[in-house]
């Protein structure tokens, strides 16, 4: 069998050769499709790349901006909570009704008739135990004394004490009131 082929090769070399040329042809031309489809992936790859390392770009500038507006942010709002912190009252010393209360009274020339306690409250925070003491206070003065006692009171006790349900009686010379006082016990940090 192989012989027949042989001869039939030595009979017709021309369609041989050109059978060769043909297969060969064909390899080159696959090898040439492969090469320019890669060099078209690459290129495509190449862009993509680009593209992509452009939006890691914009994306790091994004995050330095987003964190920098986050950090002002926070520098302001630190800053405003200082300046809160600087106004808030001094609350570890609270009003002392009985004895300045009634100073000012005999400083305006107001009578207390009678103090009474109405309740406590007690609520726990992270700088103490807040307490609030609520009393009710009845004083016999005319309009002007009342005036200038409770404004004295307000001025005296500005960071821990309120004066709520107030009721002046001109013609009976009654001055009545409730005062809220706050005061904190610190707590015992170890």
């Amino acid at each position: 069998m192989l012989k027949k082929i042989w001869n039939w090769i030595k009979e017709n070399p021309t369609w041989v050769m050109l059978g060769f040329t043909i297969v060969f042809a064909g390899v080159n031309l696959i090898l040439l499709g492969g090469k320019f489809q890669k060099e078209r992936l690459t290129q495509q790859l190449a862009q993509q790349v680009q593209a992509l390392e452009s939006n890691v770009q914009l994306l790091r500038e994004a995050d330095r901006e987003g964190l920098q507006g986050l950090q002002d942010e926070l520098d302001a709002a630190q800053s405003y909570l200082a300046s809160l912190e600087e106004t808030f009252p001094d609350l570890e010393t609270s009003f002392d009704l009985y004895r300045r209360g009634f100073t000012l009274a005999i400083a305006n020339d107001v009578e207390v008739m009678s103090v009474h306690s109405l309740g406590a409250e007690a609520q726990t925070t992270i700088f103490g135990s807040l307490e609030v003491n609520s009393y009710s206070v009845a004083a016999s003065a005319d309009l002007e004394q009342c005036l200038a006692y409770l404004a004295s009171l307000e001025s005296e006790g500005l960071e821990t004490l309120a004066l709520n349900n107030i009721n002046i009686e001109p013609g009976l010379e009654a001055c009545n009131f409730d005062a809220r006082i706050a005061g904190i016990t610190p707590l015992d940090i170890e």
